[in-house]
């Protein structure tokens, strides 16, 4: 059995150091992670968040675009949800044969994505 190492790190947003607990030698940037991920404080809480929002997110386009010919497809949305939830970007619109899938954050800062179907049907006589 391995012996404890304790090691300190830093949150990367208000700069407070915690001692961490782990089985090996790490990097201050993998420290620096450890303790940005476990900090309580509020910009800390707010990046977990966003964190969690994009895997929730990503999860429903690999269900979406699940096929092997989707790969860039799911790479496209991937980008826009990063773009979007960093407001580096306010939305993205890709068209999709019948569908129109538009990316961006509700009024409540969550990911928004919505999937429009538009058919048209049309009788020549």
């Amino acid at each position: 059995m391995s012996e404890k190492i304790v090691q300190q790190g830093t949150c990367k947003f208000c700069k407070n150091m915690r001692m961490i607990e782990t089985n090996e030698d790490l990097s201050q940037e993998e420290l620096d992670k450890i303790a940005t991920e476990e900090c309580d404080c509020p910009d800390a809480q707010q990046e977990r968040n966003k964190r969690m929002k994009i895997e929730a997110a990503r999860e429903y386009i690999n269900n979406e675009f699940d096929g092997a010919e989707q790969q860039d497809v799911r790479g496209v949305f991937r980008n826009a949800v990063d773009a979007v939830i960093y407001r580096r970007i306010e939305a993205v619109s890709v068209k999709m044969a019948k569908h129109t899938y538009k990316v961006d954050r509700d009024s409540d800062g969550d990911i928004r994505i919505q999937r429009t179907f538009k058919e048209t049907l049309e009788e020549t006589f």
